[in-house]
């Protein structure tokens, strides 16, 4: 059976999330505009187990596979910087299709940064709660 389903994540903003974490942020987004991978593609590759996964399975640009290992650093490097500033919330990447498995009223689409640890505001999500933002979609499938 098929259908629609509600998804929700607790969404920053690429800028927000710049502004936390500048450095690691800068390596990371450097890191990927050298490389033609589709969000999907990198979405995938960063949230499958990467010992069994290689980039170059889910791209045939060469510039990304001789960058993978540059690009996993560089993404562990800004999710262990976040996670020391917000002092215990977990950055995620995220994707969703709004035009092949959502609806235009998704509050997503494409590629984005999700956070965990806000649905019960811990004292760290508390103090974060105004750039965080909770974005719903739905998936048909």
């Amino acid at each position: 059976m098929s259908g629609y389903g509600a998804g929700y994540a607790d969404v920053i903003s690429s800028r927000s999330l710049s502004k936390l974490c500048p450095k690691e942020y800068k390596i990371f987004k450097g890191l990927l505009k050298k490389t033609h991978v589709d969000h999907y593609q990198l979405e995938e590759f960063i949230n499958d187990d990467r010992d069994l996964n290689l980039l170059s399975h889910y791209t045939d640009d060469e510039k990304a596979s001789k960058l993978q290992g540059e690009i996993v650093d560089a993404w562990a490097n800004l999710q262990s910087a976040f996670y020391k500033i917000t002092k215990s919330l977990e950055l995620t990447l995220g994707y969703h299709d709004s035009e092949d498995n959502g609806s235009s009223y998704d509050e997503v689409n494409d590629l984005y940064f999700s956070v965990v640890g806000m649905y019960q505001l811990s004292p760290a999500g508390k103090k974060f709660k105004k750039i965080v933002n909770r974005k719903f979609f739905v998936t048909f499938g």
